[in-house]
């Protein structure tokens, strides 16, 4: 099994970006898929078919949030399949987006993972921001302290 989690840009503050998230699995199954974004993005369009929850999460890379979407995803054996949804940028500041595939594997034997990830930095402009992280930037997110989180 793997998962290819792509943004289609690095955004700004206030700006959008489509997640696509491709799941490849060599044998029919039936799969639970999460895609986590950290305190500092939303989802303006949740992927069809998937729920959203939000809930604090002590990850310090997540901002002290974690915003899920969730759900089942068949997939058909050497067939991909791909999930699309649109998320906004709220703060600037490094995030990572995770994709997560886990599938029930043989009684006993507990789950199969598989799993992507997205690294940005978001900044002030279109100009500002970019995939990756740069010691030098100054982008570095924190959790705030003293505050709840904002899920």
């Amino acid at each position: 099994m793997q998962v290819t989690a792509t943004l289609s840009k690095p955004p700004a503050v206030g700006e959008e970006a489509v997640l696509t998230v491709e799941v490849l699995s060599l044998q029919d199954r039936q799969l639970r898929v999460e895609l986590d974004l950290p305190r500092s993005f939303a989802w303006a369009v949740v992927p069809p078919g998937m729920t959203q929850t939000s809930s604090p999460d002590p990850a310090p890379d997540n901002g002290g949030c974690v915003r899920r979407a969730a759900g089942s995803l068949a997939v058909a054996g050497a067939q991909p399949s791909r999930l699309t949804g649109t998320v906004k940028a709220l703060d600037p500041g490094f995030a990572t987006l995770r994709a997560r595939a886990i599938a029930a594997v043989s009684p006993g034997e507990g789950t199969g993972t598989s799993t992507d990830s997205v690294f940005v930095t978001v900044g002030h402009t279109s100009e500002t921001s970019f995939f990756g992280y740069r010691p030098d930037s100054g982008a570095a997110q924190t959790t705030p302290t003293g505050a709840a989180p904002r899920c």
